[in-house]
């Protein structure tokens, strides 16, 4: 299964723990692939590196910039959406629908407005990891 995840379940799993951390709990033990593009793979690493510094825990992203990076498939999409209510979210259904993706795991509710892009479902971490 191929899912592309938020920055927003991204960070909070990482910082804060509770159902986002549960999914990337799940990517860490290989019960999916994370589907991600050079646009998506910038702002994961723009947020983590600011966080980082500002919490004074560099480790953090030397970790999780390097697990990112090994383990997932970068794409280049080939679809490109104007959709999504606020624009910057429209990489991530770009990502999802070029990388053949199931679900588009998020806490956005301008991506959670949108529910299904095609064959994308687009869902919150409780209703991804119900699926478990």
């Amino acid at each position: 299964m191929q899912v592309v995840i938020d920055t927003n379940i991204l960070i909070s799993g990482i910082f804060w723990g509770g159902l986002p951390y549960k999914v990337l709990n799940h990517w860490t033990d290989d019960h999916f692939e994370v589907i991600t593009s050079e646009t998506v793979l910038e702002e994961y690493f723009q947020t983590l590196k600011q966080l980082t510094e500002e919490r004074g825990r560099p480790e953090i992203y030397q970790h999780w910039s390097g697990f990112i990076a090994q383990n997932s498939r970068i794409i280049i999409p080939q679809k490109h959406f104007k959709i999504c209510r606020d624009p910057k979210d429209n990489k991530f259904l770009d990502c999802a629908i070029s990388g053949r993706a199931s679900f588009i795991i998020t806490g956005d509710n301008d991506l959670l407005s949108i529910g299904q892009l095609m064959t994308v479902e687009i869902i919150n971490p409780k209703k991804f990891l119900s699926r478990f």
